[in-house]
């Protein structure tokens, strides 16, 4: 009788206590799989977009103002002198152009007739520019065409598909004054050298940067053995239908993040691999199941040691009734103890290491963006910093990524002795930083971030040679902005920073 009466409490007691537990675990459990999702998300897409800028949008600004000054400094008279080899500043200019940049491998200059001259020189058989794919057909002014991926011009070299390669063009029509039409200029895009820049923008989750053709034929990647050899599968043209947007290919198992493009007709992806999402999430998620199960084996102790309690109580109590002394036994709880303080230690190292960024012991990106979030759920005034070392790249390739990784510890512990404990210092991604100032006073603000510029920008390094500066722009939150736009209104800010010149602060 005993027996049953002393199980019968024990289990309704865990019962009782169970349910709100369960309850908890479930709705925790869910609540970090769906932040994990929505984090994910949010900064693949970021990604996504400032990548596409950065690779297409940036060099294809460079490569029109190109195009629009030769089409406006060009007449007849400087094609027909070039095409006949005489004196003409198209002599010094297209070298100039070709050899000087990254966009291009070699030009063609043609004359309404179909006459051309190809540098560096090639010597062609049976070569008409309007007859190529990349030819425009369009007569109107100022207007780029850019080619799908075709065979290109060294196809034509005596039949010998030895030297067969694929290439994209750039060309542009040219009118005179009066817009007659006299002529066409066209570069062959150095794709290789293009790509050069997408190695300096490391995706996240360990994703892969690219752009593809309308086609699907890869024509940027940091793989440059890929460029124009491999494809991606059409279904990721066919669902790329937005401007932008996401989709999960269940063949492929891959995470897809794409921006698009008018012209050229171009596509740029960001690809993760579930399996790789999965790794990096999954942290969250066994940091979660570690402190479950040890509450859970807490919980079994407790419930344990109350059954011993009250069966030692129960036993007591028949003992005493039947005139029997029974012996005391003295119960120890140093095994719980040790267990307590050693799970609180594990929650304690691993909210630590969810929260600061291991190189340069600030606070990471998920700190930053659980804090600004908080700020514009209580609708705080507050103001956003974004710091970016400048030349960051130069600094790792001429003193290697050793010497970059100190530049990047020692700008960020001269911000947090700048700015200090009452505001929050970020690292939000490779060498930019973020700065929390939850306030009004701009003026504060900004002398405070001007303080950690001129303390930079003064440093004396190991390195002779080396000067280290850093570029920033600052923003104010409103009360209808998202965290993303603020972002992008500090991001464009410094964009703004660094193109007037770089070591300065671009703010209110």
């Amino acid at each position: 009788m005993k027996s049953y009466n002393t199980n019968k409490a024990i289990g309704s007691l865990v019962f009782i206590l169970l349910i709100p537990f369960v309850i908890m675990c479930v709705y925790t459990y869910l609540y970090i799989d769906y932040s994990s999702k929505k984090e994910f998300k949010s900064t693949m897409s970021r990604f996504t977009t400032n990548a596409s800028r950065a690779n297409i949008e940036t060099p294809l600004n460079e490569i029109k103002l190109m195009f629009r000054s030769l089409s406006a400094n060009i007449d007849e008279k400087d094609i027909t002198k070039y095409l006949k080899g005489e004196q003409t500043d198209l002599n010094t200019v297209i070298p100039a152009i070709t050899d000087s940049t990254v966009f291009f491998s070699n030009v063609i200059i043609s004359d309404s007739k179909d006459n051309y001259k190809i540098y560096p020189s090639v010597e062609l058989k049976r070569f008409s520019p309007r007859s190529r794919p990349w030819y425009p057909l369009t007569a109107t002014k100022d207007f780029i065409s850019y080619s799908e991926p075709y065979s290109s011009i060294l196809d034509d070299i005596s039949g010998t598909s030895k030297l067969k390669k694929k290439s994209i063009t750039a060309s542009m029509n040219l009118f005179n004054k009066h817009s007659d039409f006299i002529g066409n200029i066209a570069f062959d895009l150095d794709l290789k050298s293009i790509s050069s820049n997408i190695n300096n923008k490391m995706p996240p989750y360990n994703g892969k940067f690219l752009i593809t053709s309308a086609a699907g034929d890869v024509v940027l990647s940091e793989n440059k053995v890929e460029i124009l050899r491999k494809k991606v599968p059409l279904s990721w043209i066919e669902r790329a239908s937005n401007v932008e947007g996401e989709f999960y290919d269940s063949k492929e198992k891959v995470f897809v993040f794409y921006k698009t493009y008018m012209n050229p007709d171009w596509f740029a992806f960001t690809v993760v691999n579930e399996s790789d999402y999965n790794d990096i999430t999954s942290v969250a998620k066994q940091t979660f199941w570690i402190v479950t199960l040890s509450c859970l084996v807490l919980y079994m102790i407790i419930i344990f040691l109350a059954k011993l309690y009250m069966e030692q109580i129960i036993s007591k109590l028949y003992m005493g009734i039947n005139g029997i002394d029974p012996k005391k036994d003295k119960i120890t709880i140093s095994s719980i103890y040790a267990d307590i303080r050693r799970n609180k230690e594990y929650l304690e190292q691993a909210v630590y290491d969810s929260t600061i960024d291991g190189l340069t012991k600030i606070f990471n990106r998920r700190k930053f963006e659980d804090d600004i979030h908080h700020l514009i759920k209580s609708e705080e005034t507050f103001w956003l910093a974004i710091i970016d070392i400048d030349n960051f790249k130069v600094i790792n390739d001429t003193y290697g990524h050793d010497t970059g990784d100190i530049v990047l510890q020692t700008v960020s512990k001269t911000g947090c002795q700048v700015v200090g404990n009452e505001h929050n210092l970020y690292r939000f991604g490779g060498e930019e930083l973020c700065v929390i100032y939850a306030g009004e006073d701009y003026d504060y603000f900004y002398q405070m971030i001007d303080t950690w510029l001129q303390m930079v920008s003064i440093r004396k390094w190991r390195e002779a040679d080396l000067h280290v500066t850093f570029s920033a722009g600052i923003a104010k939150h409103t009360n209808d902005e998202s965290a993303e736009q603020l972002l992008k209104k500090a991001d464009a800010r410094l964009y703004q920073a660094k193109k007037t010149g770089k070591n300065r602060i671009v703010g209110e």
